[in-house]
């Protein structure tokens, strides 16, 4: 069933639609990204993520970063950070999983929240201030964790991550900026591999019944 219609508005570029939640009780026009989008009817939410936080927790977000931005404009941050200090290491530093984090480095990852992103980009910047890039044996190893010494990168090859040579860095960017089509050769790569382990199973059962 479709709901009551809803004005929005465009300007310079951008879609405005007006909320009148506890933060905006005179009403204000706000943009159409800090809305939720409801399950069913795939409408904008009547008020936008800053108000409904107030209504579900009773007090405004903390630090006023609340919904999500597009993860493809922080993932130089994952990169630097793996690059610099190793999985481990940026996983404890910014205060996430490491599956999330495997989450991240995928092309297929397109959000991520507000408040995780300026801490990410907290974390870049204070590595970036201390200059602190670790030795590729002293990541593995946990040097760090075991209070032991830690080496000094000196050549290129003594970093985590080395450089992608021009393909690899040309495939990557592809996967990037064109995400549906990454997960569509995704699909159909697991669909012929399931169909490959059928056949062989089904050859394995002829092979079976023949011998017995």
């Amino acid at each position: 069933m479709a709901g009551r219609p809803y004005e929005v508005r465009r300007r310079r570029g951008r879609e405005f639609r007006k909320c009148a939640g506890p933060l905006h009780r005179q009403g204000k026009w706000i943009p159409v990204s800090e809305f939720g989008i409801r399950a069913k009817s795939k409408r904008l939410r009547s008020h936008c993520r800053a108000c409904e936080h107030v209504h579900r927790y009773k007090k405004p977000p903390r630090d006023g970063l609340v919904g999500y931005v597009q993860m493809k404009k922080f993932r130089f941050a994952v990169m630097e950070l793996e690059r610099r200090l190793g999985k481990v290491e940026a996983c404890r530093r910014v205060g996430v999983g490491w599956t999330t984090w495997q989450r991240w480095s995928s092309p297929t990852c397109l959000k991520i929240q507000k408040r995780t992103a300026a801490k990410l980009i907290q974390t870049l910047a204070e590595v970036r201030a201390k200059g602190e890039v670790r030795h590729a044996n002293s990541i593995r190893r946990g040097a760090s964790r075991r209070g032991e010494i830690e080496l000094v990168p000196v050549e290129w090859k003594d970093f985590y991550i080395q450089a992608y040579d021009s393909h690899t860095e040309s495939r990557r960017k592809w996967r990037e900026n064109n995400p549906e089509k990454e997960q569509a050769q995704y699909v159909r790569a697991k669909a012929k591999r399931q169909a490959k382990s059928a056949a062989e199973k089904a050859l394995k059962s002829e092979a079976k019944k023949k011998a017995a």
